[in-house]
């Protein structure tokens, strides 16, 4: 299941290596939230 963009990376690529690129890329996304907004970091922790 690739986006379109996603899909020139490598059509040979297993969906693992994908999931986890894509995962790091959104705890990365929601860090910087964190660290932009307090309040999310708190609800985070509640």
């Amino acid at each position: 299941m690739f986006h379109g963009t996603k899909s020139h990376h490598s059509p040979l690529i297993t969906n693992q290596p994908h999931n986890l690129e894509k995962n790091n890329k959104e705890k990365k996304r929601k860090d910087r939230i964190k660290h932009a907004d307090p309040l999310f970091h708190r609800d985070q922790n509640q």
